[in-house]
């Protein structure tokens, strides 16, 4: 978790074109917030538009006034009546939220009769009514990330239903009810309340979320436009929790201990991936010995973290900017201390401490090594990683701790079948991959990985996993070179299964290595049996190792002429005296890269008469204009 506390306790909005929250952990500053300052009266909600140019606040329950950031006019609204004659309940404005990207709809107004969707009107000082979903609403939960709206009917509002404000429109989704399973054994039935739903997206997909906290469970219930299904179901351990979505993972904090339990929905485990971590100060007394004891440099900023109990990395780290230092004792800065009051905000990093006179707001920041150092399974740790955002972990890159915990792999000298795993699961998403040139064999190819892979964000570059993994371990002599050949012809079996194309780089460590081993057997019938893919460098790595091997000459003439190179060809064959064969070629070819003059000349020097009389007949009659007499004076 990484976070910084806001200047002031005011409630302000973000300015235009300000940080994301990836981009707010590695600030050593607080971005100054836009404030706006509002007239005497109360205040229950206040949003900002998209384009922060309108400020929208509710002061009643049955009006919402408007204003201009830019001029400063206001205007106001009120919510619809339930009946033109005044019969009926009265109807009350539970609440609103602006939309965005919809053609159609600006703002809604959520009542207890149902929906007002309203459109901006074009001078920006009015609102018109486009359109009015009639439901009886308890209560409604609606993020912005998921564009979805969850509303609560019935006398025990377990009747849900909801609405998705989407581009192409609005979307209703079926109604479903939520299983209040061990709840009825409290006394008298309760309702269900607007604290133990949220409507979340992991993956793309959206959920609702149910927090059940005397059965300790959290339900996500899949969402589909024709159906409701209930899905996943994660035990909590305990009754006192909040939810964040990061990087598409579910976290569930233990607001009376601190404790964090991470759930991953593509693993299809109902436990989480690693165990709950608890949280540690890092401005604390404790925790500043801890960092020493570490070794690394802590922040000007006072910290918090999620650390295991091996005093590892930090899972979770919380920055908070404070110029007064703790005494010592109890940690003030702890947003889960005891008698502290935590709210999580769903679907987003970040976590409100509101603790009264020392609010905070802290972002929530994963800490990827510690996150793979806990988990006990690599071949999990490695798809856990291809499922991350880089731009979501400043601090971390995922493909760079992939290529980390492969090269541990090979060093520790891991079996063969957990290697061709993890070599499966990372040609798969380099194939997968956005802009890659799938086949359709590579795009049914089923890979054998204990986690499934979805929505990757690009693999690894293969020269980069080539460098840092197999030539580094070659170098460094980390690894015996049997067992280093052995996972190189591992990777290329995986990699030619979903056909990616290697680096050359790659064939000729391989060829050194085998020289190296002196397996000139093994060698010879890679070579003969085409193991290693064409390429020109490759040809020219064989062909610099005919000073020493003669016979490699002509495995770089084979794959020169596979790739129709003949100019190259031309050239090896001259290079070695060849030079009828390579005036055959010439002539077959319509080459132009050798002179005749240059063909005379090496004819004369291997001083063989039959070779320079060929040489000279072929260039007097294939040769335009060559006028050159014989020359050759042969001393016998």
């Amino acid at each position: 978790l990484g976070a910084r506390r806001g200047e002031g306790d005011k409630i302000s909005s973000p300015a235009p074109g300000s940080p994301k929250a990836a981009d707010f952990a590695s600030m050593d500053s607080v971005v100054s917030p836009q404030v706006c300052f509002l007239s005497q009266g109360p205040v229950i909600t206040a949003r900002f538009s998209p384009d922060r140019k309108l400020l929208a606040v509710q002061r009643s329950e049955t009006e919402i006034e408007f204003v201009n950031q830019q001029d400063g006019s206001q205007f106001w609204q009120k919510c619809k009546s339930s009946s033109k004659l005044g019969l009926g309940p009265e109807v009350k404005l539970l609440g609103f939220f602006w939309c965005s990207d919809m053609a159609k709809f600006d703002i809604v107004f959520v009542t207890t009769a149902g929906l007002e969707l309203h459109k901006l009107l074009d001078s920006r000082k009015g609102l018109q009514l486009k359109d009015a979903k009639k439901h009886p609403i308890r209560w409604y939960k609606y993020t912005a990330d998921t564009r979805l709206i969850i509303i609560a009917t019935g006398d025990d509002c377990t009747r849900l239903l909801g609405y998705q404000f989407a581009p192409q429109g609005l979307i209703k989704l079926p109604r479903f009810d939520i299983d209040l399973q061990n709840e009825g054994k409290s006394k008298g039935k309760q309702a269900l309340t607007s604290d133990s739903i949220h409507p979340i997206a992991l993956y793309g997909k959206l959920f609702c979320c149910h927090i059940n906290p005397l059965a300790e469970r959290v339900v996500l219930y899949r969402l589909y436009k024709d159906a409701i299904i209930k899905q996943f179901s994660y035990p909590t351990y305990s009754p006192h929790m909040g939810i964040s979505i990061v990087d598409n993972l579910l976290l569930v904090h233990h607001m009376n201990s601190g404790l964090v339990m991470i759930f991953d929905i593509m693993t299809n485990n109902m436990q989480p991936f690693v165990s709950p971590l608890p949280v540690l100060c890092k401005g604390s007394a404790a925790a500043s010995s801890n960092y020493a004891a570490a070794g690394r440099l802590q922040s000007p900023a006072n910290t918090m973290s999620l650390s295991p109990s091996t005093r590892s990395e930090s899972l979770l780290s919380v920055m908070a900017s404070q110029e007064e230092e703790n005494d010592g004792g109890e940690d003030k800065t702890n947003p889960f201390k005891r008698g502290n009051k935590a709210v999580c905000v769903t679907m987003s990093n970040f976590l409100l401490a509101m603790d009264v006179g020392n609010e905070m707001v802290w972002m929530i920041e994963l800490d990827l090594n510690a996150i793979a150092m806990s988990c006990p399974n690599r071949l999990h740790t490695i798809s856990f990683l291809h499922r991350r955002v880089e731009s979501k972990h400043p601090r971390w890159n995922p493909k760079k701790m992939i290529i980390g915990t492969v090269k541990t792999m090979v060093q520790e000298n891991e079996s063969i079948p957990i290697l061709k795993q993890a070599f499966d699961i990372i040609c798969y998403v380099i194939a997968s991959s956005p802009g890659s040139n799938l086949s359709e064999r590579a795009a049914s190819q089923k890979v054998p990985s204990p986690a499934k892979l979805a929505s990757n964000n690009g693999g690894i570059d293969l020269q980069q996993l080539h460098e840092q993994i197999f030539e580094s371990l070659f170098e460094d002599q980390a690894v015996e070179p049997a067992l280093l050949f052995r996972a190189m012809e591992t990777f290329y079996l995986c990699s030619s299964s979903f056909r990616l194309k290697l680096p050359p780089c790659f064939f000729e460590l391989m060829i050194d290595m085998l020289i190296a081993m002196r397996k000139f057997e093994v060698l010879t019938q890679y070579l003969s049996g085409h193991f290693f893919e064409d390429s020109k460098d490759l040809a020219r790595k064989l062909e610099s190792l005919s000073a020493d091997y003669p016979h490699m000459s002509q495995y770089a003439l084979d794959m020169y002429f596979r790739m129709k190179e003949y100019d190259e060809c031309c050239a090896v064959l001259f290079k070695h005296g060849r030079l009828i064969d390579a005036l055959k070629m010439l002539k077959d070819y319509h080459l132009s890269s050798i002179a005749p003059t240059a063909f005379l000349d090496a004819a004369e020097a291997v001083q063989d008469p039959m070779v320079y009389a060929s040489v000279y007949r072929f260039c007097k009659e294939f040769v335009p204009g060559f006028r050159a007499k014989p020359t050759m004076n042969m001393n016998m």
